[in-house]
Formats: C-alpha cells, sequence, structure tokens
C-alpha cells in the first residue's frame, strides 16, 4: 500500500514539475504542458469547444498538403474514390487536403470519415489562421482533438509551410 502511494505521489509530482517546466519555455511545437492543458478541454470526457462538447474526442497530429480552397471533393469528382483526399470545411468554407501523415495511426483509422467538421474551439485563432491562410500547395501540420465518430476537428495549433 506504502509502495503504491509513493508511486502514485512521485508521479503527481513528476507531471506537475513538467507541466510548470514546459509551460515556462516555448517551443516550436505541442509541449507536455499543452497536452496537459487539454484537461481544460475535458478530453477524457470529450473536448469542448465554442460551448460545444465533444464526446469521444482524441488527441491527433495531422500533417497534410492543401490540393484546393473554396472546394469540395465532390466538385473535384472524387467522392467515390477520394484515397488520401479528405475535405475540411466550416460554415460554407471548404478546402480538400492530401493527408501525408496522422498520429496516432489508430485513431486516425478510427476516424474514417472522408469529411471533416473544422470547431473554433477555445482558441479561435487557429482556426482562423488555417482558413485565412491555407493554399494550393501549401503543407499543413494541424495538433488537435478530433472525434472519429463525428469528424469533429479542434485545431489546436496550426503550422504552414
Amino acid at each position: 500500500m506504502a509502495k503504491t502511494l509513493t508511486l502514485l505521489l512521485g508521479l503527481v509530482v513528476g507531471l506537475t514539475l513538467g507541466i510548470r517546466s514546459s509551460q515556462a519555455q516555448p517551443t516550436g511545437g505541442v509541449s507536455f504542458g499543452d497536452i496537459a492543458n487539454l484537461g481544460n478541454f475535458g478530453l477524457g470526457t470529450g473536448l469542448m469547444g465554442g460551448g460545444e462538447t465533444m464526446p469521444g474526442a482524441i488527441l491527433i497530429k495531422i500533417r497534410a498538403e492543401v490540393q484546393c480552397t473554396n472546394c469540395t471533393l465532390e466538385e473535384m469528382g472524387v467522392e467515390q474514390t477520394p484515397g488520401d483526399l479528405h475535405q475540411l470545411s466550416y460554415d460554407k468554407t471548404h478546402m480538400v487536403v492530401k493527408v501525408i501523415k496522422a498520429e496516432p495511426d489508430i485513431a486516425w483509422e478510427l476516424t474514417g470519415q472522408r469529411k471533416l467538421f473544422l470547431r473554433a474551439g477555445e482558441n479561435p485563432a487557429q482556426l482562423k489562421r488555417l482558413l485565412d491562410e491555407a493554399a494550393p500547395g501549401k503543407q499543413i501540420d494541424v495538433t488537435g482533438g478530433i472525434t472519429p465518430s463525428r469528424g469533429d476537428l479542434i485545431p489546436l495549433t496550426v503550422n504552414m509551410k
């Protein structure tokens, strides 16, 4: 019993120190503090974004190349056989991207959706950046929460190349 309690206490202290140190040192990517911050979104029971709960949301990182903006899979004529192409939509704004890599693989495989619906989340600036800066040929890296069953995606961080 004492051994278990000591192990648990050590884990809590280690996580707390890790969160504090990662928040004090900004990095180019997603830090442990950012991931731990997902608790603010209720990741265990689903992400919350813009007042909306996303039950079953999973943290995912997607690398993709923008194929076209202001277009849909239907308009490209590939709705039936899209391959690695996916449509990202927010209100009446759509873009088609070719997914190069998604991590974790299992979360992406569970998503089976070809059309992902973007949600603003707690930091709408990330969604705005994705929509404003996306252009054909640009590579995008999006880390966020995704609901495999509904295809909702809340971008937490967005990087463009």
